[in-house]
């Protein structure tokens, strides 16, 4: 979730849906707190909710968007070494810039290039859905070759095409005197509105222009940045 207080809103008005059945979400209970470190070495405090779907009985944590599940730091600190070692800075040098034991960062590499492959295919279905393609600034015989750049160039474009999705323009129409193409509009905002709601994204009206990148690409992976499951 993009914002823990709107997700909390939502949960308590049925509006968030089961990732497994699609059934209604329901407050349940609180998980069990967690600290997780963020860039520059502070950390937050967080409990998060807990949700049970009226349909199916699972529960179901909702983190928020900067939280990578079962990891200690923030999505931030992970997309931060991940771009280090693209950009071939060494982990010795990285894992003491980022305050990140070395074994730490050894495992996220290995996970992400044994995922790639994976968070390609999680990149290239959100920026579909959003209408764009992880191939648009670059030829389908473009890649880079490495499977760690490609997993973020795809995870990077997709996050740009998140991050523009919202919020809605008024399309021009000469359906009526208005010159608003209302229709449209309620088309476009239903799509988005599924979109978000299939990605778990409580502030699915709001503009996510200021969401960081790597909160984004979070939720195209539905917290699958270092798993390939």
């Amino acid at each position: 979730m993009v914002d823990a207080a709107a997700a909390r809103q939502a949960l308590r008005a049925g509006m968030l849906r089961c990732p497994e059945c699609r059934g209604v979400l329901g407050p349940w209970a609180t998980a069990r707190a967690r600290t997780v470190r963020l860039p520059g070495g502070g950390q937050a405090r967080l409990t998060p909710d807990r949700a049970r779907c009226t349909s199916c009985s699972r529960t179901h944590v909702l983190l928020p968007a900067e939280v990578v599940p079962r990891r200690a730091y923030s999505a931030d600190v992970i997309g931060a070494a991940l771009l280090a070692a693209a950009h071939g800075t060494s982990r010795t040098t990285t894992a003491a810039d980022l305050g990140v034991p070395a074994g730490t960062l050894r495992d996220w590499l290995r996970a992400t290039r044994r995922g790639a492959t994976t968070l390609v295919a999680y990149a290239a279905q959100a920026a579909t859905n959003l209408g764009a393609s992880i191939y648009d600034h670059r030829s389908t015989g473009g890649w880079l070759g490495s499977a760690l750049d490609e997993a973020l160039d795809a995870l990077g474009a997709a996050a740009r095409a998140l991050a523009r999705s919202t919020p809605l323009a008024p399309a021009p129409s000469t359906d009526d005197g208005s010159g608003i193409n209302y229709l449209g509009l309620l088309d476009t905002g239903h799509r988005r509105r599924h979109l978000h709601d299939q990605l778990r994204i409580a502030t699915w009206e709001e503009s996510l222009a200021g969401v960081p990148a790597w909160h984004l690409a979070n939720i195209i992976t539905a917290g699958r940045l270092l798993t390939s499951g």
